[in-house]
């Protein structure tokens, strides 16, 4: 009975710290320094030297420090909402797919990385911002607003298409053989 106490006692202060504004900003401030990690980097050094360039090293360690926060905060989050057989729990939201997605191929890229070298799995780093939605709802309501309006947009590109074929017709019957 006193473990199933302590342990009820332990979630509520999982909930505490996950559900805590403070939290929130950590996290938001750690995704836009991620963001800015992966903006910056030099993707030209294709030999991963790192005395050539130290900048790139610097940014790789600091990948690796994100990724041990992003861990621990999905950690954190399962620890206080259970992983998926609560109601509430971490896989049943949606956006939460997207973070677990992003944890799971960090920790391939950081327990296979001294085996095989997994630089394609670099690029779903770019996937770490999505991060950010599920934080800020006020960006998910954009979010949802854009993808709702994809289907009207095909009209709008449409359109445009037969604006660029008529004033290219009409260039090519201006200009035909003047630039020879």
């Amino acid at each position: 009975m006193y473990l199933f106490h302590h342990s009820s006692t332990f979630r509520r202060f999982l909930v505490a710290i996950v559900e805590n504004d403070k939290f929130d900003k950590i996290l938001i401030t750690l995704i836009i320094l991620n963001s800015l990690a992966l903006a910056v980097y030099d993707y030209s050094d294709r030999d991963d030297n790192p005395c050539k360039y130290s900048r790139n090293w610097w940014l790789e360690n600091a990948g690796v420090f994100f990724s041990f926060c992003f861990i621990a905060e999905c950690v954190l989050k399962i620890g206080a909402y259970g992983f998926i057989k609560h109601p509430n729990s971490y896989l049943r939201d949606g956006w939460n797919w997207i973070d677990f997605l992003v944890v799971l191929i960090s920790l391939l890229e950081l327990t296979l990385s001294d085996i095989v070298k997994l630089r394609s799995l670099r690029t779903f780093r770019v996937l770490r911002p999505l991060k950010s939605i599920k934080a800020l709802p006020s960006m998910r309501k954009l979010l949802s607003a854009l993808v709702s309006s994809l289907p009207n947009l095909s009209y709008a590109v449409l359109f445009m298409v037969v604006i660029f074929l008529l004033f290219s017709l009409l260039g090519l019957h201006q200009f035909k053989g003047i630039f020879y």
